[in-house]
């Protein structure tokens, strides 16, 4: 067996007991031993030992579809609405955004990204009328946390041709309320 060694750093096991083992071994996809690095060495005698130098070790996977450059963007070009940023509630929500527009250019688009609304005390998006009480002056685009979702004011969905009558896009919905609000 070759494969590689892998020791020289903290190897997070991410397993139920939080184990952190000295070295890992690896034979193409597979782990075929982990522990002390002797015991991985009896398993895996041959293979080369890559020297961590202090770096740490984690489990990965591919993502096919990754985000990780949005923290750089929404710290750039849009309002964190993150809870992790101190919104707690709509009305953070609505300063952080009131902020934002403050500092665009009139008619220019205002974002705000990474909002979740199981964060917010509320439970709940912003509604429209809600986001068009923070400007109406400026086009704002609010999008969920998963990026997979947002909440507009009048002057975007204005801009963008949505008008209440407009059909649903394939495979989305647009509502004009909160369902349950």
């Amino acid at each position: 067996m070759t494969g590689l060694v892998f020791a020289g750093g903290p190897i997070l096991s991410m397993d139920a007991d939080d184990s952190r083992p000295e070295a890992i071994g690896i034979e193409g996809d597979r782990i075929v031993a982990v522990g002390a690095l002797s015991d991985v060495r009896r398993v895996m005698p041959d293979a080369p030992l890559h020297d961590l130098d202090g770096r740490t070790l984690i489990p990965a996977f591919i993502d096919p579809h990754g985000h990780f450059p949005d923290s750089a963007i929404v710290s750039l070009l849009r309002a964190d609405l993150s809870a992790r940023s101190g919104c707690r509630n709509l009305a953070d929500v609505f300063e952080r955004l009131a902020a934002k527009a403050a500092e665009t250019p009139h008619g220019n688009w205002v974002r705000g990204a990474a909002l979740n609304e199981c964060q917010l005390a509320e439970r709940r998006l912003p509604m429209r009328d809600e986001l068009d009480l923070v400007s109406t002056d400026h086009p704002i685009w609010v999008i969920h946390s998963s990026g997979h979702c947002g909440v507009a004011n009048s002057r975007a969905l204005a801009r963008q041709g949505i008008t209440e009558d407009r059909a649903d896009p394939e495979g989305g919905a647009i509502c004009a309320t909160v369902p349950g609000v």
